[in-house]
């Protein structure tokens, strides 16, 4: 379903462990929160 996809944001939580919002994230994501 995402194969290709170029708009995606990915938080990693440990080693391994990433987060992905891809299917249901609205467009906060994109936002720096640092």
């Amino acid at each position: 379903e995402f194969k290709g996809s170029t708009n995606y944001y990915g938080m990693s939580l440990t080693k391994g462990e990433v987060i992905d919002a891809r299917a249901c994230g609205g467009i906060a994501r994109l936002a720096n929160h640092s």
